[in-house]
Protein backbone atom coordinates (compact mmCIF):
# COMPACT_ATOMS: atom_id res chain seq x y z
CA UNK A 1 0.00 0.00 0.00
CA UNK A 2 1.56 3.35 -1.28
CA UNK A 3 2.61 6.20 1.29
CA UNK A 4 0.07 8.68 -0.63
CA UNK A 5 -2.40 6.40 0.15
CA UNK A 6 -1.67 5.55 3.85
CA UNK A 7 -1.39 9.43 4.24
CA UNK A 8 -4.88 9.92 3.02
CA UNK A 9 -6.67 7.02 4.84
CA UNK A 10 -4.71 8.90 8.08
CA UNK A 11 -6.46 12.35 7.41
CA UNK A 12 -9.51 10.45 6.97
CA UNK A 13 -9.61 8.25 10.35
CA UNK A 14 -8.12 12.09 11.91
CA UNK A 15 -11.30 13.83 10.40
CA UNK A 16 -13.90 11.39 11.84
CA UNK A 17 -12.02 11.15 15.19
CA UNK A 18 -11.64 15.04 15.92
CA UNK A 19 -15.56 15.23 14.59
CA UNK A 20 -16.89 12.73 17.04
CA UNK A 21 -14.58 14.95 19.43
CA UNK A 22 -16.41 18.07 19.18
CA UNK A 23 -20.09 16.95 19.07
CA UNK A 24 -20.51 16.86 15.18
CA UNK A 25 -22.31 14.48 13.90
CA UNK A 26 -19.61 12.13 11.70
CA UNK A 27 -19.49 12.77 7.76
CA UNK A 28 -19.20 9.67 6.63
CA UNK A 29 -18.67 6.79 9.39
CA UNK A 30 -18.77 3.64 7.27
CA UNK A 31 -18.68 2.65 3.38
CA UNK A 32 -19.73 -0.72 4.56
CA UNK A 33 -23.63 0.29 4.86
CA UNK A 34 -23.64 1.21 1.41
CA UNK A 35 -22.79 -2.34 -0.01
CA UNK A 36 -26.03 -2.39 -1.82
CA UNK A 37 -24.77 0.84 -3.94
CA UNK A 38 -22.33 -1.30 -4.95
CA UNK A 39 -24.47 -4.54 -5.74
CA UNK A 40 -26.94 -2.61 -7.68
CA UNK A 41 -24.39 -0.14 -9.23
CA UNK A 42 -22.65 -3.46 -10.41
CA UNK A 43 -26.05 -4.71 -12.20
CA UNK A 44 -26.48 -1.14 -13.71
CA UNK A 45 -23.26 -1.40 -15.31
CA UNK A 46 -24.24 -4.63 -16.59
CA UNK A 47 -27.23 -3.19 -17.99
CA UNK A 48 -25.44 0.03 -19.27
CA UNK A 49 -23.19 -2.31 -20.80
CA UNK A 50 -26.02 -4.19 -22.71
CA UNK A 51 -27.21 -0.82 -24.22
CA UNK A 52 -23.81 0.05 -25.44
CA UNK A 53 -23.78 -3.29 -26.71
CA UNK A 54 -27.48 -3.26 -28.51
CA UNK A 55 -26.73 0.42 -29.88
CA UNK A 56 -23.17 0.97 -30.70
CA UNK A 57 -21.24 -1.96 -31.09
CA UNK A 58 -23.01 -2.27 -34.43
CA UNK A 59 -21.42 0.68 -35.86
CA UNK A 60 -17.71 -1.71 -35.71
CA UNK A 61 -19.29 -4.88 -37.93
CA UNK A 62 -22.33 -3.40 -39.77
CA UNK A 63 -20.65 -2.45 -42.66
CA UNK A 64 -18.81 -5.74 -42.82
CA UNK A 65 -22.03 -7.96 -42.33
CA UNK A 66 -23.87 -5.43 -44.66
CA UNK A 67 -21.12 -5.63 -47.62
CA UNK A 68 -21.76 -9.59 -46.85
CA UNK A 69 -18.12 -10.06 -45.77
CA UNK A 70 -18.62 -11.73 -42.60
CA UNK A 71 -21.70 -13.00 -41.20
CA UNK A 72 -23.74 -12.04 -38.03
CA UNK A 73 -22.66 -14.72 -35.96
CA UNK A 74 -19.19 -14.78 -36.71
CA UNK A 75 -19.18 -10.50 -36.18
CA UNK A 76 -20.94 -11.23 -32.90
CA UNK A 77 -17.84 -13.67 -31.51
CA UNK A 78 -15.34 -11.20 -33.26
CA UNK A 79 -16.95 -8.13 -31.28
CA UNK A 80 -16.50 -10.24 -28.16
CA UNK A 81 -12.93 -10.69 -28.50
CA UNK A 82 -11.85 -7.77 -29.49
CA UNK A 83 -14.40 -5.70 -27.25
CA UNK A 84 -12.51 -7.51 -24.38
CA UNK A 85 -9.56 -6.72 -25.46
CA UNK A 86 -9.69 -3.38 -25.88
CA UNK A 87 -11.26 -2.65 -22.58
CA UNK A 88 -8.87 -4.31 -20.73
CA UNK A 89 -5.58 -3.61 -22.48
CA UNK A 90 -6.20 0.47 -23.05
CA UNK A 91 -10.01 1.35 -21.13
CA UNK A 92 -8.13 3.21 -18.38
CA UNK A 93 -7.45 6.50 -19.72
CA UNK A 94 -11.25 7.25 -20.97
CA UNK A 95 -12.72 5.96 -17.78
CA UNK A 96 -10.38 8.35 -15.69
CA UNK A 97 -11.75 11.11 -17.82
CA UNK A 98 -15.31 9.89 -17.77
CA UNK A 99 -15.42 9.45 -13.66
CA UNK A 100 -13.03 12.06 -12.41
CA UNK A 101 -12.96 15.23 -14.91
CA UNK A 102 -16.49 15.92 -15.20
CA UNK A 103 -17.78 16.40 -11.38
CA UNK A 104 -15.44 18.25 -9.18
CA UNK A 105 -14.35 15.92 -6.10
CA UNK A 106 -14.26 18.42 -3.64
CA UNK A 107 -17.62 19.35 -3.70
CA UNK A 108 -18.08 15.35 -2.29
CA UNK A 109 -15.73 15.67 0.51
CA UNK A 110 -17.65 15.65 4.32
CA UNK A 111 -15.07 18.02 5.60
CA UNK A 112 -16.62 20.91 3.16
CA UNK A 113 -20.04 19.58 2.70
CA UNK A 114 -20.71 18.41 6.18
CA UNK A 115 -23.24 15.41 7.46
CA UNK A 116 -24.76 13.20 3.78
CA UNK A 117 -22.57 15.58 1.45
CA UNK A 118 -19.84 13.32 0.99
CA UNK A 119 -18.94 9.80 -0.80
CA UNK A 120 -22.40 8.51 -0.12
CA UNK A 121 -23.48 11.70 -2.67
CA UNK A 122 -21.45 10.52 -5.13
CA UNK A 123 -21.87 6.85 -5.14
CA UNK A 124 -25.63 6.98 -5.23
CA UNK A 125 -25.17 9.61 -7.96
CA UNK A 126 -23.01 7.45 -9.49
CA UNK A 127 -25.54 4.82 -9.80
CA UNK A 128 -28.35 6.92 -10.99
CA UNK A 129 -26.24 8.01 -13.47
CA UNK A 130 -25.81 4.22 -14.77
CA UNK A 131 -29.74 3.91 -14.57
CA UNK A 132 -30.76 6.94 -16.48
CA UNK A 133 -27.94 6.42 -19.33
CA UNK A 134 -29.20 2.86 -19.34
CA UNK A 135 -32.75 3.41 -20.07
CA UNK A 136 -32.04 5.87 -22.74
CA UNK A 137 -29.76 3.61 -24.50
CA UNK A 138 -33.00 0.69 -23.85
CA UNK A 139 -35.52 3.50 -25.71
CA UNK A 140 -33.63 4.83 -28.43
CA UNK A 141 -32.32 1.08 -29.05
CA UNK A 142 -36.50 0.40 -29.32
CA UNK A 143 -36.83 3.40 -31.62
CA UNK A 144 -33.78 2.29 -33.69
CA UNK A 145 -31.93 5.51 -32.84
CA UNK A 146 -28.09 5.60 -33.31
CA UNK A 147 -27.43 7.80 -30.38
CA UNK A 148 -24.05 8.31 -28.38
CA UNK A 149 -23.27 6.34 -25.19
CA UNK A 150 -20.67 8.65 -24.57
CA UNK A 151 -23.08 11.68 -24.39
CA UNK A 152 -25.59 9.69 -22.90
CA UNK A 153 -23.43 9.01 -19.71
CA UNK A 154 -21.40 12.42 -19.56
CA UNK A 155 -25.05 14.46 -19.93
CA UNK A 156 -26.10 11.87 -16.76
CA UNK A 157 -23.33 13.07 -15.16
CA UNK A 158 -23.52 17.26 -15.50
CA UNK A 159 -27.55 16.64 -14.73
CA UNK A 160 -26.74 15.24 -11.90
CA UNK A 161 -23.63 17.78 -10.73
CA UNK A 162 -26.33 20.35 -11.49
CA UNK A 163 -29.22 18.89 -9.16
CA UNK A 164 -26.76 18.14 -6.54
CA UNK A 165 -24.76 21.89 -6.03
CA UNK A 166 -25.66 23.62 -10.02
CA UNK A 167 -23.31 24.94 -12.29
CA UNK A 168 -20.47 25.27 -9.98
CA UNK A 169 -20.06 21.26 -9.26
CA UNK A 170 -19.44 20.94 -13.12
CA UNK A 171 -15.96 20.44 -13.97
CA UNK A 172 -15.72 23.06 -17.30
CA UNK A 173 -11.91 23.19 -17.63
CA UNK A 174 -9.40 21.72 -15.49
CA UNK A 175 -5.89 23.43 -13.85
CA UNK A 176 -3.09 24.21 -15.98
CA UNK A 177 -2.29 25.87 -19.22
CA UNK A 178 -3.32 26.26 -22.65
CA UNK A 179 -4.84 22.87 -23.99
CA UNK A 180 -4.34 21.16 -21.02
CA UNK A 181 -7.35 23.31 -19.39
CA UNK A 182 -9.61 21.82 -22.07
CA UNK A 183 -9.48 18.19 -20.26
CA UNK A 184 -12.62 18.90 -18.08
CA UNK A 185 -16.40 18.87 -19.95
CA UNK A 186 -15.45 21.91 -22.23
CA UNK A 187 -12.94 19.64 -24.06
CA UNK A 188 -14.71 16.76 -24.23
CA UNK A 189 -17.95 18.47 -25.77
CA UNK A 190 -15.34 20.38 -28.07
CA UNK A 191 -13.95 17.13 -29.29
CA UNK A 192 -17.86 15.75 -30.15
CA UNK A 193 -17.94 18.14 -33.09
CA UNK A 194 -13.81 18.22 -33.85
CA UNK A 195 -14.21 14.53 -34.08
CA UNK A 196 -16.56 13.99 -37.22
CA UNK A 197 -14.90 16.66 -38.85
CA UNK A 198 -11.42 15.10 -38.18
CA UNK A 199 -12.73 11.63 -39.33
CA UNK A 200 -14.08 13.09 -42.39
CA UNK A 201 -11.00 14.40 -43.72
CA UNK A 202 -9.43 11.12 -42.54
CA UNK A 203 -12.13 8.87 -44.52
CA UNK A 204 -11.14 11.24 -47.65
CA UNK A 205 -7.57 10.33 -47.29
CA UNK A 206 -7.50 6.92 -47.01
CA UNK A 207 -10.35 6.52 -49.84
CA UNK A 208 -8.31 8.65 -52.42
CA UNK A 209 -5.15 6.35 -51.64
CA UNK A 210 -7.09 3.22 -51.88
CA UNK A 211 -8.96 4.26 -55.10
CA UNK A 212 -5.51 5.63 -56.59
CA UNK A 213 -2.92 2.58 -56.28
CA UNK A 214 -6.12 0.25 -56.14
CA UNK A 215 -9.37 0.94 -57.71
CA UNK A 216 -8.54 2.91 -60.55
CA UNK A 217 -6.20 0.21 -61.58
CA UNK A 218 -6.08 -1.37 -64.89
CA UNK A 219 -5.68 -4.80 -62.74
CA UNK A 220 -7.61 -3.63 -59.76
CA UNK A 221 -7.65 -7.10 -58.35
CA UNK A 222 -3.89 -8.02 -58.91
CA UNK A 223 -3.15 -4.15 -57.14
CA UNK A 224 -5.61 -5.10 -54.09
CA UNK A 225 -4.15 -8.60 -53.82
CA UNK A 226 -0.60 -6.78 -53.90
CA UNK A 227 -1.35 -4.06 -51.37
CA UNK A 228 -3.10 -6.15 -48.93
CA UNK A 229 -0.27 -6.83 -46.85
CA UNK A 230 0.41 -3.17 -46.82
CA UNK A 231 -2.72 -2.36 -45.44
CA UNK A 232 -3.11 -5.15 -42.69
CA UNK A 233 0.54 -3.54 -41.28
CA UNK A 234 -0.90 -0.13 -41.26
CA UNK A 235 -3.83 -1.13 -39.02
CA UNK A 236 -1.57 -3.59 -36.94
CA UNK A 237 0.94 -0.44 -36.55
CA UNK A 238 -1.65 2.05 -35.68
CA UNK A 239 -3.20 -0.33 -32.93
CA UNK A 240 0.35 -1.81 -31.73
CA UNK A 241 1.79 1.64 -31.42
CA UNK A 242 -1.07 3.08 -28.80
CA UNK A 243 -0.66 -0.31 -27.20
CA UNK A 244 3.31 0.18 -26.70
CA UNK A 245 2.72 3.02 -25.98
CA UNK A 246 -0.23 4.86 -23.97
CA UNK A 247 -0.97 1.24 -22.79
CA UNK A 248 -2.48 0.74 -19.05
CA UNK A 249 0.10 1.22 -16.37
CA UNK A 250 -1.18 -2.07 -14.87
CA UNK A 251 0.79 -4.04 -17.85
CA UNK A 252 3.95 -1.96 -17.50
CA UNK A 253 3.77 -0.06 -20.57
CA UNK A 254 3.26 3.65 -19.34
CA UNK A 255 6.25 4.47 -19.33
CA UNK A 256 8.05 3.48 -23.01
CA UNK A 257 9.14 6.15 -24.88
CA UNK A 258 8.33 7.06 -28.15
CA UNK A 259 10.86 5.14 -30.63
CA UNK A 260 10.31 1.97 -28.69
CA UNK A 261 6.83 2.16 -29.01
CA UNK A 262 7.25 3.57 -33.19
CA UNK A 263 10.06 0.61 -33.32
CA UNK A 264 7.98 -1.76 -32.13
CA UNK A 265 4.66 -0.97 -33.77
CA UNK A 266 6.68 -1.19 -37.11
CA UNK A 267 8.58 -4.56 -35.95
CA UNK A 268 4.84 -6.00 -35.45
CA UNK A 269 3.40 -4.35 -38.73
CA UNK A 270 6.35 -5.63 -41.27
CA UNK A 271 5.85 -9.11 -39.18
CA UNK A 272 2.15 -9.31 -40.09
CA UNK A 273 2.46 -7.52 -43.25
CA UNK A 274 4.91 -10.66 -44.06
CA UNK A 275 2.70 -13.35 -42.80
CA UNK A 276 -0.39 -11.98 -44.56
CA UNK A 277 1.52 -12.01 -48.12
CA UNK A 278 2.20 -16.17 -47.24
CA UNK A 279 -0.96 -16.98 -45.51
CA UNK A 280 -3.53 -14.76 -46.68
CA UNK A 281 -3.10 -13.73 -50.04
CA UNK A 282 -3.43 -16.80 -51.34
CA UNK A 283 -6.79 -18.27 -50.12
CA UNK A 284 -7.99 -14.43 -50.40
CA UNK A 285 -7.44 -15.04 -54.36
CA UNK A 286 -9.48 -18.11 -53.83
CA UNK A 287 -11.83 -16.76 -52.20
CA UNK A 288 -12.51 -13.95 -54.78
CA UNK A 289 -12.25 -16.35 -57.57
CA UNK A 290 -15.29 -18.36 -55.37
CA UNK A 291 -17.31 -15.59 -55.35
CA UNK A 292 -17.16 -14.49 -58.79
CA UNK A 293 -18.31 -18.13 -59.70
CA UNK A 294 -20.95 -17.61 -57.13
CA UNK A 295 -22.43 -14.47 -58.47
CA UNK A 296 -22.58 -16.44 -62.05
CA UNK A 297 -24.71 -19.55 -60.38
CA UNK A 298 -26.43 -16.47 -58.31
CA UNK A 299 -27.40 -14.94 -61.82
CA UNK A 300 -28.62 -18.29 -63.36
CA UNK A 301 -30.73 -19.18 -60.42
CA UNK A 302 -33.06 -16.10 -61.13
CA UNK A 303 -35.19 -14.18 -58.55
CA UNK A 304 -36.80 -17.55 -57.22
CA UNK A 305 -34.03 -18.25 -55.17
CA UNK A 306 -33.64 -14.83 -53.81
CA UNK A 307 -37.70 -15.24 -52.74
CA UNK A 308 -36.42 -18.20 -50.88
CA UNK A 309 -33.67 -16.73 -49.10
CA UNK A 310 -36.06 -14.36 -48.06
CA UNK A 311 -38.61 -16.22 -46.80
CA UNK A 312 -35.89 -18.78 -45.04
CA UNK A 313 -34.53 -15.50 -43.23
CA UNK A 314 -38.37 -14.76 -41.74
CA UNK A 315 -38.51 -18.53 -40.00
CA UNK A 316 -35.07 -18.03 -38.40
CA UNK A 317 -36.86 -14.65 -36.73
CA UNK A 318 -35.16 -12.27 -38.68
CA UNK A 319 -37.34 -9.60 -39.89
CA UNK A 320 -36.42 -7.56 -43.60
CA UNK A 321 -37.92 -4.16 -43.34
CA UNK A 322 -38.40 -2.35 -46.78
CA UNK A 323 -39.20 1.65 -46.95
CA UNK A 324 -39.83 2.52 -50.41
CA UNK A 325 -38.94 6.02 -50.03
CA UNK A 326 -35.55 5.41 -48.45
CA UNK A 327 -34.39 2.78 -50.64
CA UNK A 328 -34.91 5.21 -53.55
CA UNK A 329 -32.98 7.73 -51.82
CA UNK A 330 -29.89 4.96 -51.02
CA UNK A 331 -30.28 3.93 -54.61
CA UNK A 332 -29.52 7.44 -55.96
CA UNK A 333 -26.99 7.86 -54.00
CA UNK A 334 -25.21 4.58 -54.55
CA UNK A 335 -26.12 5.08 -58.95
CA UNK A 336 -24.06 8.85 -58.38
CA UNK A 337 -21.15 6.78 -56.59
CA UNK A 338 -18.41 5.65 -59.01
CA UNK A 339 -18.75 1.85 -59.87
CA UNK A 340 -15.47 -0.05 -59.56
CA UNK A 341 -14.48 -3.62 -60.59
CA UNK A 342 -16.56 -5.71 -58.64
CA UNK A 343 -13.56 -8.52 -57.92
CA UNK A 344 -11.10 -5.84 -56.69
CA UNK A 345 -14.44 -4.50 -54.43
CA UNK A 346 -14.67 -7.89 -53.40
CA UNK A 347 -10.72 -8.35 -52.58
CA UNK A 348 -11.06 -5.71 -49.33
CA UNK A 349 -13.83 -8.09 -47.52
CA UNK A 350 -11.17 -9.80 -45.78
CA UNK A 351 -9.07 -6.77 -45.02
CA UNK A 352 -12.67 -5.00 -44.22
CA UNK A 353 -13.23 -7.88 -41.35
CA UNK A 354 -9.68 -7.36 -40.16
CA UNK A 355 -10.13 -3.25 -39.97
CA UNK A 356 -13.80 -3.85 -38.54
CA UNK A 357 -11.86 -6.36 -35.55
CA UNK A 358 -9.61 -3.54 -34.75
CA UNK A 359 -12.49 -0.68 -34.77
CA UNK A 360 -14.40 -3.21 -32.20
CA UNK A 361 -10.96 -3.37 -29.99
CA UNK A 362 -10.73 0.69 -30.20
CA UNK A 363 -14.68 0.86 -28.95
CA UNK A 364 -13.78 -1.70 -26.48
CA UNK A 365 -11.07 0.86 -25.31
CA UNK A 366 -13.26 4.15 -25.57
CA UNK A 367 -16.75 3.22 -25.15
CA UNK A 368 -16.79 0.33 -22.64
CA UNK A 369 -15.21 3.26 -20.07
CA UNK A 370 -18.72 4.53 -20.31
CA UNK A 371 -20.35 2.01 -18.55
CA UNK A 372 -16.91 0.84 -16.49
CA UNK A 373 -16.40 4.63 -15.00
CA UNK A 374 -19.61 5.03 -12.91
CA UNK A 375 -19.15 1.43 -11.20
CA UNK A 376 -15.47 2.66 -11.07
CA UNK A 377 -16.27 5.35 -8.95
CA UNK A 378 -18.61 3.33 -6.76
CA UNK A 379 -16.47 0.64 -6.03
CA UNK A 380 -13.83 2.63 -5.28
CA UNK A 381 -14.97 5.01 -3.02
CA UNK A 382 -16.77 1.68 -0.94
CA UNK A 383 -12.96 -0.06 -1.19
CA UNK A 384 -11.21 2.93 0.07
CA UNK A 385 -13.54 3.82 2.87
CA UNK A 386 -15.01 6.80 1.34
CA UNK A 387 -11.46 8.26 0.37
CA UNK A 388 -12.00 10.79 -2.43
CA UNK A 389 -9.16 10.45 -4.90
CA UNK A 390 -8.56 11.37 -8.24
CA UNK A 391 -5.85 8.43 -8.93
CA UNK A 392 -6.15 7.12 -12.44
CA UNK A 393 -8.37 3.95 -12.84
CA UNK A 394 -5.30 2.20 -13.85
CA UNK A 395 -3.08 2.82 -11.33
CA UNK A 396 -5.49 2.16 -8.46
CA UNK A 397 -6.75 -1.85 -7.54
CA UNK A 398 -10.27 -1.47 -8.60
CA UNK A 399 -9.86 -1.04 -12.20
CA UNK A 400 -9.51 -4.97 -13.25
CA UNK A 401 -12.91 -6.19 -11.71
CA UNK A 402 -14.59 -3.02 -13.71
CA UNK A 403 -13.73 -4.09 -16.97
CA UNK A 404 -13.64 -7.38 -16.58
CA UNK A 405 -17.20 -7.45 -15.33
CA UNK A 406 -18.91 -4.73 -17.14
CA UNK A 407 -17.31 -5.90 -20.42
CA UNK A 408 -18.92 -9.37 -20.43
CA UNK A 409 -22.20 -8.21 -21.77
CA UNK A 410 -21.28 -5.09 -24.04
CA UNK A 411 -21.44 -7.34 -27.01
CA UNK A 412 -25.09 -8.13 -26.57
CA UNK A 413 -25.77 -5.98 -29.90
CA UNK A 414 -27.26 -6.20 -32.88
CA UNK A 415 -25.93 -5.60 -36.52
CA UNK A 416 -27.88 -3.67 -38.83
CA UNK A 417 -27.62 -5.04 -42.67
CA UNK A 418 -29.25 -2.77 -45.21
CA UNK A 419 -27.87 -1.65 -48.82
CA UNK A 420 -24.94 -3.93 -49.28
CA UNK A 421 -21.91 -1.27 -48.79
CA UNK A 422 -19.26 -2.09 -51.72
CA UNK A 423 -16.16 -3.69 -49.96
CA UNK A 424 -13.47 -1.32 -50.66
CA UNK A 425 -15.40 1.66 -49.35
CA UNK A 426 -16.29 -0.22 -46.37
CA UNK A 427 -12.68 -0.98 -45.82
CA UNK A 428 -12.09 2.71 -45.97
CA UNK A 429 -14.70 3.58 -43.50
CA UNK A 430 -13.50 0.87 -40.67
CA UNK A 431 -9.92 1.66 -40.95
CA UNK A 432 -10.47 5.20 -40.92
CA UNK A 433 -12.56 4.45 -37.60
CA UNK A 434 -9.79 2.50 -36.07
CA UNK A 435 -7.14 5.63 -36.64
CA UNK A 436 -9.69 7.93 -35.54
CA UNK A 437 -10.62 5.62 -32.10
CA UNK A 438 -6.99 4.95 -31.47
CA UNK A 439 -5.65 9.07 -31.82
CA UNK A 440 -8.06 9.97 -29.34
CA UNK A 441 -8.48 7.11 -26.67
CA UNK A 442 -4.63 7.77 -25.32
CA UNK A 443 -5.35 11.41 -24.92
CA UNK A 444 -7.81 10.80 -22.77
CA UNK A 445 -10.85 12.29 -24.86
CA UNK A 446 -14.16 10.80 -24.25
CA UNK A 447 -15.96 10.99 -28.21
CA UNK A 448 -18.49 8.88 -29.49
CA UNK A 449 -18.23 6.83 -32.94
CA UNK A 450 -21.66 7.31 -34.23
CA UNK A 451 -20.29 10.39 -36.09
CA UNK A 452 -16.88 8.69 -36.75
CA UNK A 453 -18.42 5.74 -38.23
CA UNK A 454 -20.82 7.43 -40.07
CA UNK A 455 -18.73 10.50 -41.59
CA UNK A 456 -16.21 7.68 -42.50
CA UNK A 457 -18.65 6.07 -44.39
CA UNK A 458 -20.37 8.76 -46.26
CA UNK A 459 -17.41 10.37 -47.66
CA UNK A 460 -15.97 6.92 -48.59
CA UNK A 461 -19.20 5.98 -50.76
CA UNK A 462 -17.78 9.05 -53.10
Amino acid sequence: MSASYMGSLDDFQSLLTNAAALGEPIPFRTTDEYLWVVIVGGLLAFFMAWGIGANDVANAFATSVGAGSIKLKWACLLAAICEFGGAVLLGGEVTDTVRGKILKPENFDPAIGGALNGPEIFMCGSMLVLLVAGLWLLIATYFEMPVSTTHSIIGSYIGFGFAYRGAGSINWLTDGSGLDRLKGVVGIIASWFISPLFSAILAILVFLLVRHVVLRRKNPVRAALLFGPLFYALAVIVVVFFIVYKGDARNGWKDTSLGTGIGIAFGVGIGCALLSWWLLVPPQRRFVEKWERDQLELLKSGPREELSKLGMLKKIGINVEYDIQLDEKVSRIHDAAEKFDPKAERCFAWMQVFTAAFDSFAHGANDVANAIAPFATIYSLYESGGILSTTKVSKNGSSPLDLFSADGTTIVGSVDAGEPIPDGKSFCGTFNDTAYYRCSNPLGIAITNNPGIGDSMNFSLY
